[in-house]
């Protein structure tokens, strides 16, 4: 495969790789996990193509001004999926954080029920009256 063409389909790859992280934003944002699954598997085919093509696209030099422009639009693209990336892990690991907080109040050892927290109409008892059951 000819130099400009490799360069072409790695823009196409990253461009996609760009959507799908777009996506995998929205789902996570919208906690659609199923679909967030459903487009892992695509990311991860992009990715293994952008890997095995790097050395090609970017160790050669040239002087060729269209290879130089695509190149340098790769390199741009590549550092926005890297950001969006980031910007995604991030979000996962908030939502692991908020859940293993939310399972850990169901996990606590303390014997409190909801009778000894709220009264019957949901507000806090006071201290000098005792709750009724």
């Amino acid at each position: 495969m000819s130099e400009r063409k490799i360069l072409k389909e790695a823009l196409h790859k990253a461009t996609a790789l760009s959507d799908i992280l777009e996506s995998e934003f929205l789902y996570l944002k919208d906690n659609d996990l199923d679909a967030f699954e459903s487009i892992q598997q695509r990311k991860a085919d992009v990715l293994l193509y952008l890997t095995q093509q790097s050395e090609a696209v970017f160790s050669t030099e040239t002087a060729d001004l269209l290879e130089l422009e695509t190149r340098e639009s790769l390199r741009a693209l590549i550092g926005t999926c890297k950001d969006a990336h980031t910007r995604n892990a991030l979000l996962i690991d908030r939502k692991l954080a908020s859940t293993k907080s939310t399972l850990e109040l169901f996990r606590t050892s303390h014997s409190h029920n909801i009778t000894e927290t709220y009264d019957r109409l949901g507000k806090l008892p006071s201290k000098n009256r005792p709750v009724k059951q």
